[in-house]
Protein backbone atom coordinates (compact mmCIF):
# COMPACT_ATOMS: atom_id res chain seq x y z
CA UNK A 1 0.00 0.00 0.00
CA UNK A 2 1.26 3.46 -0.91
CA UNK A 3 0.97 5.91 1.95
CA UNK A 4 0.48 9.62 1.24
CA UNK A 5 3.30 11.98 2.08
CA UNK A 6 2.81 14.81 4.59
CA UNK A 7 2.70 17.21 1.64
CA UNK A 8 -0.04 15.20 -0.04
CA UNK A 9 -2.06 15.07 3.18
CA UNK A 10 -1.69 18.82 3.65
CA UNK A 11 -2.75 19.46 0.04
CA UNK A 12 -5.82 17.26 0.44
CA UNK A 13 -6.77 19.02 3.68
CA UNK A 14 -6.27 22.43 2.03
CA UNK A 15 -8.85 21.49 -0.60
CA UNK A 16 -11.37 21.45 2.26
CA UNK A 17 -10.04 24.69 3.77
CA UNK A 18 -7.95 23.13 6.56
CA UNK A 19 -4.34 24.03 7.29
CA UNK A 20 -1.90 23.41 10.11
CA UNK A 21 -2.52 26.05 12.77
CA UNK A 22 -6.18 26.56 11.89
CA UNK A 23 -8.54 26.37 14.86
CA UNK A 24 -11.09 23.58 14.63
CA UNK A 25 -13.77 22.00 16.76
CA UNK A 26 -16.03 18.97 16.50
CA UNK A 27 -19.02 19.64 14.25
CA UNK A 28 -21.37 18.81 17.12
CA UNK A 29 -19.63 21.28 19.47
CA UNK A 30 -19.25 25.07 19.57
CA UNK A 31 -16.14 27.18 18.86
CA UNK A 32 -15.62 27.42 22.62
CA UNK A 33 -13.85 24.06 22.39
CA UNK A 34 -11.67 25.02 19.41
CA UNK A 35 -7.96 24.28 19.26
CA UNK A 36 -5.33 24.53 16.50
CA UNK A 37 -4.40 21.70 14.18
CA UNK A 38 -0.92 20.43 14.99
CA UNK A 39 -0.43 18.20 11.95
CA UNK A 40 -2.21 15.86 9.55
CA UNK A 41 -2.07 12.09 9.40
CA UNK A 42 -3.57 9.51 7.09
CA UNK A 43 -6.21 6.88 7.83
CA UNK A 44 -7.66 4.56 5.20
CA UNK A 45 -6.85 7.04 2.48
CA UNK A 46 -8.45 9.92 4.38
CA UNK A 47 -6.97 12.88 6.21
CA UNK A 48 -7.01 13.10 9.97
CA UNK A 49 -6.33 16.31 11.84
CA UNK A 50 -4.22 16.00 14.98
CA UNK A 51 -5.39 18.74 17.32
CA UNK A 52 -6.19 19.60 20.96
CA UNK A 53 -2.48 19.55 21.77
CA UNK A 54 -2.11 16.18 20.07
CA UNK A 55 -4.76 14.53 22.26
CA UNK A 56 -7.37 14.24 19.50
CA UNK A 57 -7.30 12.74 16.01
CA UNK A 58 -10.37 13.22 13.86
CA UNK A 59 -11.22 12.96 10.20
CA UNK A 60 -11.52 16.47 8.80
CA UNK A 61 -15.09 15.61 7.79
CA UNK A 62 -15.95 15.49 11.49
CA UNK A 63 -14.54 18.95 12.18
CA UNK A 64 -15.44 22.57 11.52
CA UNK A 65 -13.14 25.53 11.15
CA UNK A 66 -13.74 27.85 14.07
CA UNK A 67 -15.60 30.99 13.03
CA UNK A 68 -14.29 32.72 16.16
CA UNK A 69 -10.53 32.14 15.64
CA UNK A 70 -9.72 32.81 11.96
CA UNK A 71 -6.21 32.87 10.56
CA UNK A 72 -5.20 35.36 7.82
CA UNK A 73 -5.91 32.92 4.98
CA UNK A 74 -9.54 32.57 6.10
CA UNK A 75 -10.38 36.23 5.43
CA UNK A 76 -11.91 37.10 2.04
CA UNK A 77 -10.05 39.48 -0.25
CA UNK A 78 -12.44 42.30 0.70
CA UNK A 79 -10.69 42.65 4.09
CA UNK A 80 -7.86 45.18 4.44
CA UNK A 81 -4.82 44.32 6.55
CA UNK A 82 -3.57 47.10 8.85
CA UNK A 83 -0.40 47.06 10.95
CA UNK A 84 -0.11 50.80 11.56
CA UNK A 85 -0.93 51.45 15.22
CA UNK A 86 -2.88 54.57 14.24
CA UNK A 87 -5.01 52.71 11.67
CA UNK A 88 -5.55 49.79 14.04
CA UNK A 89 -6.67 52.17 16.79
CA UNK A 90 -9.00 54.04 14.42
CA UNK A 91 -10.46 50.82 13.06
CA UNK A 92 -11.08 49.66 16.62
CA UNK A 93 -12.79 52.96 17.44
CA UNK A 94 -14.99 52.68 14.36
CA UNK A 95 -15.94 49.18 15.47
CA UNK A 96 -17.18 50.64 18.74
CA UNK A 97 -14.42 49.23 20.91
CA UNK A 98 -13.61 51.14 24.08
CA UNK A 99 -10.82 48.78 25.15
CA UNK A 100 -7.17 49.83 25.06
CA UNK A 101 -5.64 49.10 21.66
CA UNK A 102 -1.96 49.23 22.61
CA UNK A 103 -1.64 45.44 22.56
CA UNK A 104 -3.09 45.01 19.09
CA UNK A 105 -0.46 44.38 16.45
CA UNK A 106 -2.72 44.27 13.38
CA UNK A 107 -6.31 44.39 12.21
CA UNK A 108 -8.33 42.82 9.43
CA UNK A 109 -11.04 45.28 8.40
CA UNK A 110 -13.92 45.21 5.96
CA UNK A 111 -15.66 48.49 5.24
CA UNK A 112 -13.12 50.78 6.87
CA UNK A 113 -14.67 54.21 7.36
CA UNK A 114 -18.23 52.97 6.95
CA UNK A 115 -21.00 52.40 9.47
CA UNK A 116 -20.95 48.64 8.92
CA UNK A 117 -17.24 48.05 9.49
CA UNK A 118 -16.22 44.52 10.47
CA UNK A 119 -12.97 44.53 12.44
CA UNK A 120 -10.84 41.65 13.70
CA UNK A 121 -7.63 42.20 15.66
CA UNK A 122 -4.64 40.17 16.79
CA UNK A 123 -2.00 40.52 19.50
CA UNK A 124 0.38 38.14 17.75
CA UNK A 125 3.91 39.62 17.64
CA UNK A 126 4.16 38.39 14.05
CA UNK A 127 0.79 39.40 12.60
CA UNK A 128 1.99 38.78 9.04
CA UNK A 129 2.62 35.15 9.93
CA UNK A 130 0.31 32.40 8.72
CA UNK A 131 -0.49 31.39 12.31
CA UNK A 132 -1.71 34.76 13.63
CA UNK A 133 -5.14 34.31 15.24
CA UNK A 134 -7.65 37.16 14.98
CA UNK A 135 -10.63 37.90 17.22
CA UNK A 136 -13.65 40.03 16.43
CA UNK A 137 -14.33 43.37 18.09
CA UNK A 138 -18.06 42.84 17.89
CA UNK A 139 -20.32 40.08 19.10
CA UNK A 140 -20.47 37.36 16.49
CA UNK A 141 -23.58 35.22 16.04
CA UNK A 142 -23.28 31.90 17.80
CA UNK A 143 -22.52 29.06 15.43
CA UNK A 144 -25.10 26.34 15.91
CA UNK A 145 -23.44 22.94 16.28
CA UNK A 146 -24.57 20.07 14.13
CA UNK A 147 -27.21 18.06 15.99
CA UNK A 148 -25.93 14.99 17.75
CA UNK A 149 -27.87 11.75 17.55
CA UNK A 150 -29.81 10.17 20.36
CA UNK A 151 -29.32 6.41 20.83
CA UNK A 152 -32.61 5.70 19.06
CA UNK A 153 -31.75 8.02 16.15
CA UNK A 154 -28.33 6.39 15.85
CA UNK A 155 -30.08 3.08 15.25
CA UNK A 156 -32.35 4.61 12.60
CA UNK A 157 -29.72 6.68 10.82
CA UNK A 158 -26.98 4.11 11.22
CA UNK A 159 -29.18 1.55 9.51
CA UNK A 160 -29.66 3.54 6.31
CA UNK A 161 -28.21 1.94 3.20
CA UNK A 162 -25.32 3.72 1.54
CA UNK A 163 -24.24 3.78 -2.09
CA UNK A 164 -20.92 4.02 -3.89
CA UNK A 165 -21.71 7.71 -4.41
CA UNK A 166 -22.11 8.19 -0.65
CA UNK A 167 -18.81 6.43 -0.04
CA UNK A 168 -17.02 8.57 -2.64
CA UNK A 169 -18.42 11.74 -1.07
CA UNK A 170 -17.51 10.95 2.53
CA UNK A 171 -14.08 9.58 1.70
CA UNK A 172 -13.24 12.38 -0.76
CA UNK A 173 -12.77 9.92 -3.60
CA UNK A 174 -13.58 10.12 -7.29
CA UNK A 175 -16.44 7.95 -8.64
CA UNK A 176 -14.11 5.15 -9.73
CA UNK A 177 -12.40 5.06 -6.34
CA UNK A 178 -15.80 5.25 -4.64
CA UNK A 179 -16.97 2.10 -6.42
CA UNK A 180 -13.78 0.29 -5.43
CA UNK A 181 -14.17 1.34 -1.80
CA UNK A 182 -17.83 0.34 -1.87
CA UNK A 183 -16.85 -3.15 -3.04
CA UNK A 184 -14.34 -3.36 -0.20
CA UNK A 185 -17.16 -2.50 2.21
CA UNK A 186 -19.35 -5.20 0.67
CA UNK A 187 -16.57 -7.72 1.21
CA UNK A 188 -16.38 -6.69 4.87
CA UNK A 189 -20.01 -6.06 5.77
CA UNK A 190 -22.12 -7.85 3.17
CA UNK A 191 -23.90 -6.81 -0.05
CA UNK A 192 -25.84 -3.92 1.50
CA UNK A 193 -23.55 -1.68 3.59
CA UNK A 194 -25.22 0.81 5.90
CA UNK A 195 -24.27 4.22 7.30
CA UNK A 196 -22.78 2.66 10.42
CA UNK A 197 -20.53 0.51 8.26
CA UNK A 198 -19.34 3.60 6.39
CA UNK A 199 -18.43 5.29 9.68
CA UNK A 200 -16.56 2.18 10.85
CA UNK A 201 -14.84 1.67 7.49
CA UNK A 202 -13.62 5.25 7.30
CA UNK A 203 -12.46 5.41 10.90
CA UNK A 204 -14.93 8.12 11.90
CA UNK A 205 -15.54 8.65 15.60
CA UNK A 206 -18.97 10.27 15.17
CA UNK A 207 -21.85 8.74 13.24
CA UNK A 208 -23.67 12.09 13.33
CA UNK A 209 -20.97 13.83 11.28
CA UNK A 210 -20.97 11.08 8.64
CA UNK A 211 -24.76 11.05 8.33
CA UNK A 212 -25.07 14.85 8.18
CA UNK A 213 -22.43 15.13 5.45
CA UNK A 214 -23.84 12.28 3.35
CA UNK A 215 -27.44 13.48 3.61
CA UNK A 216 -26.43 17.05 2.70
CA UNK A 217 -24.56 15.75 -0.35
CA UNK A 218 -27.58 13.70 -1.42
CA UNK A 219 -29.82 16.74 -1.22
CA UNK A 220 -27.36 18.82 -3.20
CA UNK A 221 -27.16 16.17 -5.91
CA UNK A 222 -30.94 16.08 -6.07
CA UNK A 223 -31.05 19.84 -6.50
CA UNK A 224 -32.90 20.55 -3.28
Amino acid sequence: MTYPTPQQLAAKAAEKGFRVGAYVHMSTATPDTAAPIREFSGLNGQVQAVWMGGACRNLIGELRLSSQHPLPYQFPAAYEFFTSSQLVAEASRQAGSIAATAGYTAAMVQGYGSAGTDTWVTTDPNPQGAGAVFVSLRQQPAEAPAPDLSPSMEIIVGGQLVTATDVAHWMSANPKQGKKLFKEMQNLYGPKPIMLHLAMFSGATMLAAVAASVIAARRKNQGE
